[in-house]
């Protein structure tokens, strides 16, 4: 239970990174976070997008992004 959050992040990360093809793991269908988890870890479609923008900026990110 005191893992719970982590785990969360985690999933979420995995599944941002997966829909928006940043990386990839092997999982074609990455299972999208509950709406609760997601709203518990302040994420929404506005931050998430947010984020995005940022790793793009990064530039160690962008150089092992696919061009």
């Amino acid at each position: 239970a005191a893992h719970r959050p982590h785990a969360l992040a985690l999933q979420a990360a995995d599944w941002i990174c997966s829909v928006h093809r940043l990386g990839y793991s092997g999982n074609e269908h990455p299972e999208r976070p509950a709406d609760a988890d997601l709203k518990r870890l302040g994420l929404d479609e506005t931050r998430i997008t947010e984020l995005l923008k940022q790793l793009e900026g990064d530039p160690l990110i962008r150089s092992l992004l696919p061009i």
